[in-house]
């Protein structure tokens, strides 16, 4: 949510989006790339049911970050006022990608892992309210009044659901800071649009149109443009510190029961030469 919040708001600028936007992209790119080659070199590994190297919770960090850096590329259409059929065809993308990174999580332990769900299923059902509220804007544009209707009516429908998974997601305790995303902007805004699109719908058809509304909700296109792929991720070639006795360095269980003093000085050495390449390669806060 911050994300576009960041996106749309009038004090962000053209450089902030594109800063979120790449690194959004990267972070997807590097999802994948641990996914793709670095998972396969782990052999005989046990790993814990919710680890951060399972597929499937790789996978669902993959379609997040894959997602949320599309948030910035539709805040952006819409700021500018593209075609709707372009806007809509944006977010049912995008609800899709939160949709399969959310069914990535149904195997595992509830408690771990049910809030990050409603998360993907909340954001779900909220671009796919947004794309069929600019489908019914779309469908006006071509004339028809009755599919228009019905699209807008599906949106209000759809927008409801996403509400209900906003109450529940605001029940659940939560390590870190609380959110209560029904009092968000970023969704208070998709309401009061969704209202206003369809006033719109209803006064053009009765004036314009005159059509029936539509029995079935007219398909949703799929996105031509607009859509990227994920930043290819090339690992870097190893700095020379993170040797051998680096890493031996980590290894505490080689120090258990040692005197604090007989190893202190050779840790600490290597320690010092870490950090310094850390901050020679990374912003560190």
């Amino acid at each position: 949510m911050y994300i576009l919040t960041m996106c749309i708001s009038t004090m962000s600028s053209d450089k902030d989006a594109l800063d979120i936007h790449k690194s959004i992209k990267i972070s997807s790119g590097i999802f994948k790339h641990v996914l793709d080659i670095e998972l396969r070199k782990l052999t005989n590994v046990k790993l814990s049911p919710c680890s951060d190297l399972n597929d499937k919770i790789l996978v669902a960090y993959y379609y997040q970050s894959f997602a949320e850096f599309h948030e910035v590329t539709v805040a952006r259409v819409i700021n500018s006022k593209q075609d709707n059929a372009l806007i809509s065809s944006i977010a049912n993308q995008i609800s899709q990608y939160f949709d399969i990174g959310g069914q990535q999580l149904t195997t595992f332990d509830d408690k771990i892992v049910c809030k990050w769900r409603m998360y993907f299923q909340l954001k779900a059902k909220f671009y796919l309210a947004e794309a069929r509220a600019y489908q019914a804007l779309s469908l006006l544009d071509k004339n028809d009044g009755g599919g228009a209707l019905k699209a807008v009516e599906e949106a209000f429908k759809v927008q409801q659901q996403a509400k209900a998974f906003c109450d529940e997601y605001a029940k659940r305790d939560a390590p870190v800071t609380q959110a209560i995303p029904q009092r968000h902007p970023f969704f208070l805004q998709l309401e009061s649009m969704i209202k206003r699109i369809h006033n719109t719908t209803e006064f053009e058809n009765t004036l314009i149109h005159h059509k029936k509304i539509a029995n079935e909700c007219p398909p949703l296109e799929q996105a031509t443009h607009g859509i990227l792929q994920a930043e290819e991720y090339i690992m870097p070639k190893l700095n020379g510190l993170f040797s051998a006795d680096a890493y031996r360095a980590f290894d505490i269980g080689k120090n258990v029961g040692k005197p604090y003093k007989e190893d202190k000085t050779a840790v600490k050495s290597v320690l010092q030469k870490v950090g310094r390449l850390f901050r020679k390669h990374f912003f560190i806060i």
